[in-house]
């Protein structure tokens, strides 16, 4: 008991309230579940990624090594939801890609993170182009194939895409594109939620995730002037 109290006792205000979010809304999520009778096989997924997004808050590595192995338990929870366009990109795309960011990131470690890089003003223009073409491809195509909300569907797995290939190369910037497709994420799952309220747990997930992700904004940040004035 005294090892735990002199833990609480040393964590920072910030790393408190991290904490006691992190707590309320697994919470919040379980009791939704228990209230709805949600299936239990959906939503495992999202206590794990408490744990995930608590480690993202401050940037730190290992949360792409958990991450990457929660995503096989998302590809099954997305397939369930009939939300196809999120269910191929979680299997075949963020479980290998958060695997391979996690042993790039122990190569260039720095403290619990990793050397992060800036992206050019010309990289931003391509990668905003390029989106917006793919996007709005993969929106007719999920269409077609009777996605539940193709558009919202295809553009936040196209950001979601663009946030891991970033956090891949050590860009700053990816935390930025993170937010944006978790934004996309709770509107997708609000217009899911009149059809199948095992949508709910989801949308809980994702306003945590929002928060979790501004705090690693601001940790990124503060790493890379670090970094730079070591550097000098």
């Amino acid at each position: 008991m005294g090892k735990i109290f002199n833990y609480f006792k040393n964590l920072s205000k910030i790393q408190l309230f991290k904490l006691i979010y992190a707590i309320l809304t697994g919470i919040a999520m379980l009791t939704t579940i228990i209230i709805f009778k949600i299936s239990i096989l959906r939503v495992i997924p999202l206590f794990i990624s408490l744990v995930v997004m608590f480690i993202q808050s401050s940037a730190g590595r290992l949360c792409y090594l958990i991450g990457g192995l929660n995503c096989i338990l998302y590809s099954i929870s997305y397939f369930l939801m009939k939300v196809y366009g999120m269910a191929i990109y979680s299997l075949s795309f963020a479980f290998p890609i958060q695997i391979i960011t996690f042993i790039r990131w122990n190569k260039r470690s720095y403290k619990h993170s990793t050397t992060f890089n800036k992206m050019s003003p010309t990289m931003t223009a391509v990668m905003i182009i390029c989106s917006i073409i793919v996007a709005s491809l993969g929106a007719w195509i999920l269409t077609l194939l009777g996605s539940s909300n193709g558009t919202l569907d295809s553009f936040n797995t196209v950001l979601a895409i663009i946030s891991n290939v970033l956090s891949l190369l050590c860009f700053v910037e990816y935390t930025i594109i993170a937010i944006l497709s978790n934004v996309l994420s709770l509107g997708l799952f609000a217009s899911l939620i009149v059809k199948d309220i095992a949508s709910l747990p989801f949308l809980i997930q994702f306003v945590y995730n929002i928060t979790c992700l501004s705090f690693a904004f601001v940790a990124t940040r503060k790493l890379y002037k670090e970094q730079n004035k070591t550097a000098v």
